[in-house]
């Protein structure tokens, strides 16, 4: 006679053969898939390879790659936290770079093949590469915005932030699923975009806008209804995600950024005022090409959406203007409705899932619509090549600041030993400016790249201070925040064109001449 206990090992056995059997059918019915996303992956990988090549600590790499800890918990991110234990194998992470930053571009690969899948449906990857080739490309921005350079660049954050877009795509596989399951996915899915990087919430949003606008359009005379529907329980399973983690799991913050929420009688003003702010960086930041290749591509996926639609044209006329004008307030809306919200780069790469859906939507035409290919394609080139243009100057900024730091430790190693004092404070003023390969650059053309490369040694930003006094760079020294030697009439000890140092027997003050930049935290 059996014992319970064989039988329970009889089951768990069985259900592991049946998930087996699963995943193997699974792996061969959407083989096909791989093509793809190896499309895309190498794409995405040969566009970053100026950025690995530069090999830049960037922002609070420093930090990390010197004291290897997580510290993203502190910002609700608990998954990243966990997640980065277990990619480095350790506690203490140390710098594995290029290997986090290569895992990012895979999953921003298998995130475009779920939006080109979500779009055009997974049958177009059964046909010729000739067929789905213009597909890859249009969803290239998705992971090339200019936006998300910045979160590419960091060499410890880059794989969580690109998990958070696919967090942001993925529940609406299940959108044809039943209706409690689709909204399970949706949480599950939010939840890790919030412990992983909220930005990426707003891509959801935009996401699922146009897949409830497109479903209408192409549907039958009832087809609004359950386009409502699809809308409104994505929208509930959207806030459900957002209140459980608000309310059970958020840690409060009030530092560069808050994520509070004002009150309710100014809540309308701040959100607008938010969202123009993001929207006038937008206009600002991207070069002026750039913005018309968007503008056409908007024009193009209006055109079409009417041209393909079944219902009546003038209606979805209006539906698509609508539709992309949600769509681009949606980009922005996680982050606007916060007391404070972040407008750093690294924070607006949701106009980029914009730029991506539209695209792949535009470049589906046929005859004549073909012409439509042109702009998502033109714009999808600017992209890619714009990754070198910031990769190397990236790398030409990292040289520019060496330089200047190993200036200072030798002038300092030549000084401190004639002060009396045994221990001397040091601080940092000023900033080290950027180096003249982009000043030269023209600010019409270029100011996003002023924006994306931040100051990582001055004034405020104490990591590579501290590697220079807590290590035998510059022994006697402690770097104190709490000082302000500029404030104190100090000797000058010595005059460059890029710094003056000025100290006395007990306090000695860097002060760099470079332009003011954008801090990196």
């Amino acid at each position: 006679m059996k014992t319970k206990k064989t039988i329970k090992k009889q089951i768990v056995k069985r259900d592991i053969k049946v998930l087996t059997s699963e995943f193997r059918d699974f792996a061969r019915d959407n083989r096909f898939l791989l093509k793809p996303f190896t499309t895309i992956f190498s794409i995405y990988l040969v566009a970053i390879s100026a950025i690995l090549l530069a090999g830049v600590h960037y922002a609070d790499d420093i930090a990390r790659t010197n004291y290897g800890y997580a510290g993203w918990s502190g910002f609700s991110r608990y998954l990243s936290t966990v997640l980065s234990h277990g990619l480095h194998a350790d506690n203490y992470l140390s710098n594995i770079a290029p290997l986090p930053q290569i895992i990012a571009v895979g999953l921003l690969a298998v995130a475009g093949v779920i939006v080109i899948c979500l779009i055009s449906g997974k049958e177009i990857f059964k046909e010729k590469w000739t067929k789905w080739i213009w597909r890859v490309i249009a969803v290239t921005p998705l992971g090339l915005c200019p936006y998300f350079l910045e979160c590419l660049s960091y060499q410890y954050d880059a794989p969580y932030m690109a998990l958070s877009i696919l967090f942001a795509v993925f529940p609406l596989i299940f959108r044809k699923k039943s209706r409690s399951f689709y909204i399970i996915m949706i949480v599950i899915s939010l939840l890790g975009i919030c412990m992983t990087y909220q930005a990426s919430a707003g891509i959801f949003l935009v996401l699922m806008l146009f897949l409830g606008i497109k479903d209408w359009n192409e549907g039958g005379k009832k087809s609004w209804q359950e386009s409502l529907k699809f809308l409104a329980w994505s929208c509930a399973g959207f806030l459900l995600a957002m209140l459980f983690f608000s309310k059970l799991l958020m840690i409060p913050r009030e530092t560069y950024v808050s994520n509070d929420v004002p009150e309710l009688d100014v809540f309308l003003s701040e959100f607008v005022k938010h969202l123009d702010q993001y929207f006038n960086l937008v206009f600002t930041d991207f070069k002026l090409l750039w913005l018309i290749l968007i503008g056409i591509i908007g024009f193009c996926f209006v055109l079409l959406f009417v041209v393909h639609s079944r219902q009546n044209k003038i209606i979805a006329t209006i539906v698509a203007i609508t539709g992309l004008m949600l769509m681009l307030v949606a980009t922005y809306t996680p982050y606007s409705v916060l007391a404070k919200p972040l407008y750093a780069t690294r924070a607006m790469y949701a106009i980029g899932s914009l730029i991506a859906v539209t695209g792949v939507y535009v470049v589906s035409g046929r005859g004549w619509q073909k012409i439509a290919t042109v702009p998502v394609l033109v714009l999808a080139w600017c992209f890619f090549v714009f990754t070198f243009t910031y990769g190397n100057a990236l790398k030409e900024q990292n040289d520019y600041r060496n330089m200047q730091v190993n200036m200072v430790i030798s002038d300092l190693n030549e000084l401190l030993p004639k002060l009396s004092s045994d221990t001397k404070n040091l601080q940092i003023g000023g900033q080290i400016g950027y180096t003249p390969v982009i000043t030269h650059m023209p600010n019409e053309n270029y100011y996003i790249i002023h924006r994306l490369i931040k100051s990582t040694f001055g004034r405020n930003v104490p990591w590579m201070a501290y590697r220079l006094t807590e290590g035998p760079i510059l022994p006697g020294t402690s770097y104190n925040q709490k000082l302000n030697l500029q404030n104190k009439n100090l000797p000058t000890l010595k005059d460059t064109v890029f710094y003056t140092i000025k100290g006395d027997d007990r306090n000695i003050l860097v002060e760099f001449k470079g332009e003011q930049m954008e801090v990196g935290f």
